[in-house]
């Protein structure tokens, strides 16, 4: 997980996150599975307008 904050220029309110999982399925010695997820979101840098 990874979750970032700040202001840019125009003194407004930024924010990343990102959140990643995976789980691994070990059937045998020659063979697994793997199932992940991921979610990236947050502002635009370049966004002015700070309504939500």
């Amino acid at each position: 997980m990874y979750l970032q904050g700040g202001k840019n220029a125009a003194n407004v309110d930024l924010s990343a996150n990102y959140f990643s999982a995976e789980i691994v399925y070990v059937f045998s010695k020659e063979f697994k599975a793997n199932v992940g997820l991921e979610i990236l979101s947050g502002n635009d840098y370049n966004e002015i307008d700070n309504t939500k």
